[in-house]
């Protein structure tokens, strides 16, 4: 499900931020963000009970030392996970130096000529996707038009499914974009 945001609260808050919408289409959202959390966040707290389980018991120091890196790695897997997850909301800025026609129009171009699928085109920001690749889905990539330059959200989602991790692959959506403007522009 794609994501209706406010482009002037989004710039404001330097993240996304959705439009007023129905409860059920944001318990929608919540669960597609966090449902990785519970498989994730049970497999912590077993591995956490199990630890703690060995170590009441008196086990053998071996499978307490096992089990500690085990349960740390775990830990800040779900760490990470929650901080992926949080970061994929933000907005990086781009700058043109051009006012927001002109960017609205170079950035329809730009993901045009990078073979993006352009999805959703509003007044004040435009959604494309990419296609699948490596471990991922894809992305989908919200340019918010800005007097001075864009701003730019990339997340690993599309019609199909969610994963919070990006594998590097919006870094290189970044620097695409980036680019692209650039040779327009110029």
């Amino acid at each position: 499900m794609l994501m209706r945001i406010d482009p002037k609260q989004s710039i404001r808050a330097g993240r996304l931020v959705p439009k007023k919408q129905s409860t059920l289409s944001s318990l929608d959202q919540v669960s597609d963000d966090y449902l990785v959390l519970i498989p994730t966040g049970a497999i912590v707290a077993i591995s956490l009970v199990e630890f703690v389980s060995l170590v009441k018991d008196s086990a053998p120091i071996a499978y307490q030392l096992l089990a500690l890196p085990l349960v740390i790695a775990l830990s800040l897997g779900f760490y990470f996970t929650v901080r992926t997850i949080k970061r994929s909301y933000s907005l990086r800025w781009i700058e043109t130096g051009l006012d927001k026609e002109v960017n609205r129009e170079l950035s329809q171009r730009a993901v045009g000529s990078i073979e993006w699928k352009l999805i959703e085109d509003h007044k004040s920001y435009v959604v494309a996707i990419t296609g699948a690749s490596g471990f991922t889905w894809g992305q989908e990539i919200i340019v918010i038009f800005n007097d001075g330059g864009v701003f730019v959200n990339v997340r690993n989602r599309t019609m199909v499914a969610r994963s919070p991790w990006l594998f590097g692959r919006g870094k290189e959506c970044l620097r695409r974009l980036s680019e692209e403007l650039e040779r327009l522009k110029g």
